[in-house]
């Protein structure tokens, strides 16, 4: 990807987005960045089980940016179940290295908070590259 910004618009779009993430002001910034790229729609979870019944719901899925830990949770129930049906992901995360995604998902881009717009863009376009 050039990095163009026509060609950044056209990224995700038409895909439905999933965002798990448990701060608000990040989840709004996400959620600005996927529709400016294009994504026709994007679901906020601010946590595993409302993610996870969003999958599971009438919704299809096509792209998922997940926040690493959430609260007192971590986002790896919802990786697994995005990696079982083939939908690529990412990863955003404010925890130091040795507290990041572990071996399983080393395929998956990480992003580390705080991130900006052209890390977060490349991130995506790494994930729907290696789908």
């Amino acid at each position: 990807m050039s990095g163009e910004p026509g060609e950044q618009r056209q990224l995700l779009k038409g895909k439905h987005c999933l965002v798990l993430e448990d701060e608000f002001l990040i989840v709004l910034d996400i959620e600005e960045t996927l529709q400016s790229l294009g994504a026709a729609a994007v679901v906020c979870a601010n946590a595993v089980a409302p993610a996870l019944a969003a999958l599971d719901g009438a919704a299809t899925f096509d792209f998922a940016v997940l926040d690493f830990k959430l609260n007192e949770e971590t986002s790896e129930p919802v990786a697994r179940a995005l990696h079982a049906r083939g939908i690529p992901y990412v990863f955003i995360t404010g925890l130091i290295k040795a507290a990041q995604p572990g071996d399983e998902f080393a395929h998956v881009p990480t992003v580390t908070k705080p991130y900006d717009q052209p890390s977060l863009i490349a991130a995506f376009a790494r994930a729907l590259k290696n789908r």
